[in-house]
């Protein structure tokens, strides 16, 4: 018995240790928000609360497979890990207004919001909770719910949640969504990858809202043959040409297509991104003429 232990936990290599230096900007906040508590999370990243804690605080460090881990379970962003934020898709239930404010401005962050607003509903109380939903560009939408009459209740505006529309009626279908959600969320510890089904089934809805203050558009940059395209289909364009940069297979396919140029991460999705979108606008003025 000992031997086959021995050997099982030797299948894989010994992990570098991960230590913090600094804080993640939004990960307490988020970790306090986990619908099952820290200790759900900390089982869902598969890292001992112990652990996680001492990482917290910078006094032990994390293996870098419990890193990635955690990375996957609540989307933190890429590069180095002082830098990191999480980028959303999570399910979480608001305990303070702090936490909410902060974790808002972690995700949005020099990010272009595509939409936040509170989702209402005719067919749903929401099981007692009022619900906050916001994506930002190329990255799924965040759902926090609201306890009503809780003290977090009081971030639920303009003025700490920049951008935020208010309220918005949501279909019957997506509310019975968020309704199986608040069911099951005390029985899982998966939390991280929620607003990924939401997209799934709702992203042509998304693309109907125009969130609360788009920057105004630089007349002198602008490409006048593109004019009459609607304004969500711009978002559209922009949302479709992130998600086909971000993805791994396109940019290893990409990146064996320009072996001499060898271009950087950074520059590769950059040119993903402007060739799609371009691809995309030549379409569409195709299909005019």
């Amino acid at each position: 018995m000992t031997k086959e232990k021995q050997s099982k936990g030797r299948r894989q290599p010994v992990s570098e240790p991960v230590w913090l230096s600094q804080p993640i900007i939004g990960l307490n906040e988020l970790a306090a928000m986990w619908p099952t508590g820290k200790k759900g999370l900390c089982r869902q990243a598969e890292i001992p609360l112990r652990t996680f804690n001492a990482w917290l605080k910078f006094t032990g460090p994390i293996t870098s497979e419990q890193l990635e881990d955690l990375c996957a379970t609540i989307h933190l962003s890429d590069g180095e890990i002082e830098r990191a934020r999480p980028t959303g898709g999570c399910l979480l239930v608001a305990n303070t207004a702090k936490n909410v404010i902060q974790l808002y401005e972690a995700i949005s962050h020099e990010n272009e919001l595509l939409a936040c607003f509170e989702a209402v509903s005719t067919s749903s109380q929401f099981g007692g909770y009022r619900v906050l939903i916001f994506a930002i560009m190329g990255y799924s939408p965040t759902v926090i719910l609201f306890p009503r009459g809780g003290p977090a209740e009081a971030a639920l505006n303009r003025n700490d949640l920049p951008g935020f529309q208010g309220p918005v009626p949501i279909p019957s279908g997506f509310a019975r969504f968020i309704d199986g959600l608040i069911e099951d969320m005390a029985e899982h510890d998966e939390h991280g990858h929620e607003g990924c089904d939401i997209f799934k089934d709702y992203f042509s809805w998304f693309l109907t809202l125009q969130h609360g203050e788009p920057e105004e558009e630089d007349e002198d940059e602008r490409n006048e043959e593109d004019d009459d395209i609607p304004p969500h289909l711009r978002i559209a364009i922009d949302i479709l040409a992130t998600s086909y940069s971000e993805d791994p297979n396109v940019q290893e396919h990409s990146r064996s297509l320009m072996p001499s140029c060898n271009p950087s991460d950074k520059d590769l999705r950059a040119l993903l991104r402007t060739t799609f979108a371009n691809g995309f606008l030549a379409g569409l003025r195709l299909n005019r003429e």
